[in-house]
């Protein structure tokens, strides 16, 4: 198992953040306490050793089995952007929802630290801007498809669409 600090080069040439193993397991907690949430990727300069860290950046997916009984506490986490696991870890963050759709996709289609993680949560080195992981229309369409299964998601689909920014 690699311990924060040391370089085994799955993050480039640089060793992990002295407490990403604390962030880790502050954001499982989190992270367990929500049934909607699927999984967390830790991703980005924060999980990298750095005498200045920065924001620590997180993607986050849902269940979308489970969106009936989560629904409400994620609509929350979004209205307050997730102002309650910004205050239990102690720094500021930034998320990347499913909204974000081609930055998700880069961020779980990337190398995943398995050694690090903790029930919903790892960490996560995304695949570059230039890699192509799906086609935007495509996962759209399939979401269309899944939506159908359940209405209100199709609403949500629309509330998060990248084409609705700025139309709310």
């Amino acid at each position: 198992m690699q311990r924060a600090g040391e370089n085994r080069g799955e993050l480039g040439d640089e060793p992990l953040a002295l407490d990403l193993q604390r962030l880790i397991r502050q954001v499982a907690v989190w992270a367990s306490a929500r049934p909607i949430i699927l999984n967390v990727a830790l991703f980005g300069d924060r999980v990298r050793f750095n005498p200045n860290p920065a924001v620590l950046e997180l993607a986050v997916r849902f269940d979308e089995t489970r969106m009936v009984e989560g629904f409400d506490d994620w609509i929350e986490q979004l209205r307050t952007n997730f102002s309650e696991l910004e205050a239990l870890i102690g720094e500021k963050i930034a998320v990347t929802t499913p909204d974000n759709s081609a930055m998700c996709r880069r961020v779980f289609a990337g190398r995943d630290l398995e050694a690090l993680a903790i029930g919903k949560v790892r960490v996560m080195m995304p695949v570059s801007d230039q890699t192509h992981v799906v086609d935007d229309a495509a996962l759209h369409n399939a979401n269309r498809t899944h939506a159908r299964q359940w209405p209100f998601l199709a609403a949500a689909l629309d509330w998060f669409s990248p084409r609705s920014a700025g139309a709310h």
